[in-house]
Parts: C-alpha cells; structure tokens; sequence
C-alpha cells in the first residue's frame, strides 16, 4: 500500500509493473510480495490452524493424564 498510494506504484497480481523508488526498481519485489499477502493466508492458514488445533488436542491429552486420580 506504501508503494502504490505513497509513490504512485501500480501494483497487482497479473504481473510485475516498473515501480522506481529513490532510483530503484523495486517492481518485482513488490509483486512478489504482493503475492504472498494475497495467497499466502490461503495457504498457510490451514496449516497454522491445523497444528494449532493439533497442538491444544496435545495439551488437554497431557493435563488429562498428568492429573492425579482420586
């Protein structure tokens, strides 16, 4: 957003755009990163979500049998 609205960069996902900062091409690395926000949540939310679950399943398994039995 920084790039787009502060110097004027179009960014998007279809490709790379010339994006000239301080003198610097930084088009490419912009729709890379674009990119990665864009699709990165679809991708690596299941898998955060699943080993976070995975994780709390292991910890209610563990307080269940640490417990001491009356």
């Amino acid at each position: 957003m920084l790039l787009g609205f502060g110097f004027g960069c179009e960014i998007h996902e279809g490709f790379a755009n010339p994006c000239v900062v301080l003198g610097r091409d930084l088009g490419e690395a912009a729709y890379t990163l674009g990119v990665f926000a864009a699709w990165g949540p679809l991708i690596f939310g299941p898998v955060t979500m699943g080993a976070g679950l995975l994780w709390a399943i292991a910890v209610v398994i563990d307080r269940h049998r640490s417990r001491p039995r009356q």
